[in-house]
């Protein structure tokens, strides 16, 4: 959303600088073509989304980021299996936020 309306924005504001007889660029002409370009993006975002399988949309469009992905995987399954996959990811996107947590789950679950 912002690039279509920094775009619209920005054509709106052309201004012909150094007219001569040559220039035959309106600001008419770049709002239509701004505009144009603006809905080919968002009819190319929607066939995006609808070419994908249905179950992937929600994902694709969540706000959620891979950090807190990977911190409620761990936190939302009761699976030993499951939670040790926690280390095949970044300690980064982890570590900080859970990291007390997946220790005592080791110590616990684990190294007894």
């Amino acid at each position: 959303m912002a690039t279509i309306t920094i775009g619209i924005v920005a054509a709106d504001g052309f201004e012909k600088v150094g007219v001569g007889e040559e220039d035959t660029v309106t600001k008419e002409t770049v709002m239509k073509t701004t505009t144009t370009c603006c809905v080919g993006m968002i009819v190319s975002f929607v066939v995006l989304l609808f070419s994908m399988k249905k179950v992937y949309r929600k994902t694709y469009l969540s706000t959620k980021t891979a950090n807190k992905f990977i911190q409620q995987h761990f936190t939302n399954n009761e699976d030993d299996e499951t939670k040790f996959a926690i280390f095949t990811k970044n300690k980064l996107k982890w570590l900080k936020a859970i990291g007390p947590e997946v220790k005592a789950w080791l110590n616990t679950n684990i190294l007894t």
